[in-house]
């Protein structure tokens, strides 16, 4: 039977790449604001807001509905909003919050039941190296992939006597569209992992067996 996989965040970048890649093998179950609707006999694709609990609680639901159980979450939401602290703004402080830890945070408070009662299941965050160490114009966005990283330990606590795994991924820069936006030429400089790499990791831990667990993995960047 092939593992359900949920993964929140998937229309662009390192979603919209996992989606396509991870489909071969997997029944995926993919949220973000700005798809739309569609469903196939191994696919669901949902419109969901990340920051609202109940469209949250309605995605997970539609997926219950048609797969029957979640194997695995990866949570890959996020926004990459990076100034100097004296000059962040607010709404941009606020926007982090809301995705990266928040909607991460309502999303496995819904998720977790489930998988307890099935007695397995992993979650898996997409973070960055950012989530441990801080850097210059990033404190802001290093704040909210630390938190993440702490919910993560956490679930991993909480849960391991109900059979649930939690992983935080802690990628350096990727070559994606808004990673070029953000470095410019810059980009090459700084040995971006491609996003084959990207599904490289993911699967890895897809396969691991069920009392196999990794703590985290960092994969490229600097410290």
């Amino acid at each position: 039977m092939k593992k359900v996989i949920l993964i929140a965040g998937g229309s662009r970048g390192i979603g919209k790449h996992l989606v396509e890649t991870l489909g071969d093998n997997f029944l995926i179950s993919v949220c973000s604001r700005s798809i739309e609707y569609k469903e196939g006999s191994d696919f669901l694709f949902w419109k969901c807001d990340l920051r609202n609990r109940k469209e949250i609680k309605g995605f997970i639901d539609a997926t219950l509905n048609k797969f029957g159980h979640i194997d695995a979450v990866i949570y890959n939401a996020g926004l990459m909003l990076y100034d100097n602290l004296l000059r962040i703004k607010e709404e941009d402080i606020d926007a982090m919050y809301e995705v990266m830890v928040k909607g991460f945070l309502f999303l496995c408070q819904y998720i977790i039941p489930i998988m307890r009662e099935q007695g397995y299941g992993h979650i898996i965050n997409i973070s960055s190296t950012r989530g441990i160490t801080a850097a210059p114009n990033k404190g802001a966005y290093s704040a909210m992939k630390r938190a993440a990283t702490s919910l993560i330990d956490s679930i991993r606590l909480e849960n391991e006597q109900h059979g649930i795994k939690a992983t935080s991924v802690h990628f350096g820069v990727i070559n994606t569209n808004s990673s070029r936006e953000k470095y410019g030429k810059k980009i090459h400089s700084l040995n971006p992992i491609g996003l084959d790499s990207v599904v490289d990791v993911i699967q890895f831990l897809l396969s691991l067996a069920r009392g196999a667990q990794i703590n985290s993995i960092i994969v490229g960047g600097k410290l």
